[in-house]
């Protein structure tokens, strides 16, 4: 385990060091050190000022890389810090999943070092934003639903209001499939009210603080980012919400 370890640590420094600049790195860096530091999600102007609908990774994104910048101004030791935020999230999860399922202990602890890796896009961990960390509370909420329901449910809120937002999309198919199963109205009424605090507490953060307006007018302008953007999958053509729009 130490020398894994050992190795792991190596092979992140050096990417640390090796990896160009990415404009998202900065957009992530800057708009949730700003967040934590004075709860202004702001990137500067140039990316649309406060909770911007540009600012697609939230603030579960960055919490290592906010400590490592503002213990030591340092953008390498930041992706570092960032990368062991992601993978003590993990292990955090995976003290949970063992003591409610059983498991090896040992095995998790030293296999979610190298999981994290594993993953292709695992250096966006070191650029900050939000895909892996989002998803790993998402998944492991996920695994801890039927244990802790209501507090999966937070979890996942929070990882999709305070992580990325696209997250909603296999929540959603998550939560069909088990609405199906259940087919329960109370336990719909009741999640959803569990479901709705972080979404609340984001949104009023949003309406009071949009650099361009209000509420309604930061989901307008969301609904036309995404609906206008190419890397969506949408159609010019016919009705956004077209069957081929939907596969796409």
């Amino acid at each position: 385990l130490f020398l894994q370890n050992l190795i792991v640590f190596h092979y992140v420094k050096t990417k640390t060091l090796r990896i160009p600049n990415f404009i998202d790195e900065y957009i992530s860096l800057a708009s949730n050190f700003n967040f934590w530091k004075t709860l202004d999600f702001n990137a500067g102007d140039r990316f649309g000022g406060s909770y911007s609908i540009y600012l697609t990774s939230g603030p579960v994104s960055n919490i290592g890389g906010i400590i490592g910048w503002n213990e030591f101004s340092d953008i390498a030791i930041s992706r570092l810090f960032n990368f062991y935020w992601v993978l003590l999230l993990q292990i955090l999860f995976s003290f949970l999943i063992v003591k409610n399922f059983g498991g090896s202990l040992k095995f998790l602890f030293a296999f979610n070092s190298l999981l994290i890796i594993l993953i292709p896009w695992w250096q966006g961990s070191l650029y900050m934003i939000g895909e892996i960390p989002s998803v790993i509370l998402l998944v492991n909420s996920i695994f801890l639903f039927n244990k802790y329901r209501y507090f999966s449910l937070t979890l996942i809120s929070f990882s999709i209001f305070f992580g990325k937002l696209l997250n909603v999309i296999p929540f959603l198919i998550f939560y069909i499939v088990l609405f199906y199963i259940e087919k329960d109205l109370k336990k719909v009424i009741n999640d959803a009210i569990i479901f709705s605090i972080p979404f609340i507490f984001w949104l009023g953060l949003v309406n009071f603080n949009y650099e361009s307006g209000n509420l309604q007018d930061y989901i307008t302008d969301l609904y036309n980012l995404i609906s206008n953007h190419q890397s969506s999958g949408i159609s010019r053509e016919g009705s956004i919400f077209s069957l081929s729009n939907f596969v796409n």
